[in-house]
């Protein structure tokens, strides 16, 4: 299978290190990027590369082909993956980037696996008139006061046949 991966970050490292040790399917990676730019794999040397870098924990633009402001979306399509792994820390707020690039990988038929539940849930919410947000008062280590998440859904008023 054809794979990318949207975050090279601990968790997209991760993915690539895990992945080529050779547990479950078989995936070739064609495809990874970060908030900086990506790189597309068009040789076994290529993915030799970023196999070594997800190993020993070196970011994604040191890779020998990393193109400075491609973008995750534009790199995968080119790549012609048939999966995408996002491992980029989302907004709660509005669940951005990881939304809008969920919504566009499965407009091309690409499959998505990501541990994100934001755009899940606002995806659920939103189709059933509902809300979710987030209420936070920073980060304070003394305190630790947390965050607060909030979910709508309105109630229905009728039942029909």
């Amino acid at each position: 299978m054809r794979a990318a991966v949207i975050g090279f970050g601990n968790v997209g490292r991760a993915v690539v290190r895990e992945s080529s040790r050779g547990y479950g399917p078989p995936i070739r990676f064609v495809a990874a990027a970060s908030s900086r730019g990506a790189v597309v794999i068009r040789s076994r040397g290529d993915e030799e590369a970023l196999l070594k870098l997800g190993e020993v924990g070196e970011r994604l633009d040191s890779h020998p082909t990393f193109v400075e402001g491609l973008g995750a979306i534009d790199a995968v399509s080119e790549s012609g993956a048939e999966l995408a792994f996002i491992a980029i820390p989302p907004s709660y707020e509005r669940g951005e980037p990881n939304e809008s690039i969920v919504k566009a990988l499965l407009e091309q038929g690409i499959s998505v696996v990501t541990a994100d539940k934001t755009v899940l849930a606002r995806g659920i919410m939103e189709a059933h008139g509902g809300q979710v947000w987030v209420e936070s008062e920073g980060c304070d280590h003394e305190r630790c006061p947390g965050s607060k998440f909030h979910v709508t859904i309105p109630l229905a008023t009728s039942v029909t046949d």
